[in-house]
């Protein structure tokens, strides 16, 4: 008796796992949102067609030369002040 029980609900279960495999397709996962598509978006959204305004005051009618040259004479006075340091 106890082997035609043990038949039987093997028999049982692997008709259940058939019928789970032959069964209607799961539904496919949700789609997470794209992290780069995000990106793109929140991108595009800050993006201007329009230049970007330079800064107010002195700096804005520097030009690059003289901000250059300004760089490089500040830049020389702190090298010429450490030497004096060492004499």
């Amino acid at each position: 008796m106890s082997r035609w029980l043990v038949g039987l609900l093997s028999a049982l279960a692997v008709w259940k796992l058939l019928s789970r495999w032959r069964g209607e397709p799961a539904a496919p996962p949700a789609a997470k949102p794209d992290p780069a598509e995000a990106l793109r978006r929140k991108l595009a959204e800050t993006q201007t067609d329009a230049e970007p305004e330079p800064p107010a005051g002195d700096a804005a009618a520097e030009t690059i030369d003289e901000r250059r040259a300004g760089v490089h004479a500040k830049a020389q006075e702190t090298i010429d002040s450490m030497h004096e340091g060492e004499a």
